[in-house]
Order: C-alpha cells, then structure tokens, then sequence
C-alpha cells in the first residue's frame, strides 16, 4: 500500500532532478565568457545612469559630459578584449549595439552573436528555439512622461534597469 502512494512522489522527485540535472550542464565557458564580458560592457553605462534617477535628462546630460571620456576609455578597453569564440577576433569585431526609445521608455542593448557551436546550449538558456542565438546586455531608461513631445529639462528618470540574458531575439525585433 505505502509504495502505491510513494511511486508518484518518487517519480515526481526524478523529473525535477533531470531539469536540475539538464540545467546543469547547458554550460559553456565561452558563453560564459561572453555573459560576463557583456554584462561588464554594459555595467559602465548603466553604474553611471543609475546615478541620474530621479533627475531630469537635462541634468543628467550636464553632470554626464564630466565623465564620458571616462566612459568611452572603459568601454573602448572592453571592446578590445579577444572574442571568447575566436582568438583572432576581438569583441569589437562582433558586438552590436543599438539604442532607441519608445513612450516614455529609453532603451539601450549590446548583442553578441553566439555562433553554432554553442547553439544548443544557446537554446536551453534561452528556452526558446531560433536560427542565431545572441547574448544581450539591455540596459532600459524609464521616464515619468512619453519622450516624444517633451524637452530634456521636462522628462526625469524614474528607473534604471538593466538584464544579461540569452535570447534568440534582438530587443527591437520583439
């Protein structure tokens, strides 16, 4: 009788361990380089913004013009580091990045494209099944008002955000 109630409950232990199990070995260290280095990358703007909130851009723009050559030197150095995926390229020759705004969102996002290699690990982190798996750095800029229509003296910062993720979509494709 006790091993007629115990049998589901041992089956259903054993399906969570093989997602733990199959979590566990979606790993790659060069996609792990890869996270790392774009959450790096996209680290300095964002430490740097996240200081601007609850400030207007206006403001925002004045105190950043300080430090923006600080700014550039750390990520010109970043982009110059080698591509986990080849030696002879470096993360420059690779990278993407993009920005744009919508409503009273800013959004600004480094890709790095993960090459077939890693395409099935790609996938599992991902969770979701495309031709070119990217891992993203986006960094979003949420205002108090739409953008459009309104000068940089009235539109404040309301919340910084930023998110390292695999996706087999860029954010402006989504």
């Amino acid at each position: 009788m006790k091993i007629k109630r115990a049998f589901p409950v041992i089956i259903g232990l054993l399906l969570v361990l093989s997602v733990f199990v199959s979590c566990e070995f979606a790993y790659s260290s060069q996609l792990d380089a890869t996270k790392k280095w774009v959450d790096k990358y996209v680290s300095v703007m964002y430490d740097e913004i996240k200081k601007y909130e609850g400030k207007t851009i206006a403001e925002a723009n004045k105190m950043a013009d300080e430090v923006s050559d600080s700014i550039d030197e750390k990520k010109e150095k970043y982009a110059d580091e080698e591509y986990p995926y080849d030696s002879n390229k470096t993360m420059r020759d690779v990278v993407i990045e993009y920005s744009d705004y919508k409503d009273n969102v800013l959004y600004y996002y480094v890709a790095v494209p993960i090459p077939e290699d890693d395409k099935d690990v790609a996938e599992t982190l991902a969770e979701e099944k495309g031709d070119q798996y990217y891992v993203i750095g986006l960094i979003t800029v949420k205002m108090d008002k739409a953008i459009e229509g309104h000068s940089e003296d009235e539109l404040t910062i309301d919340k910084v955000t930023k998110k390292v993720y695999v996706s087999a979509k860029l954010p402006d494709e989504e």
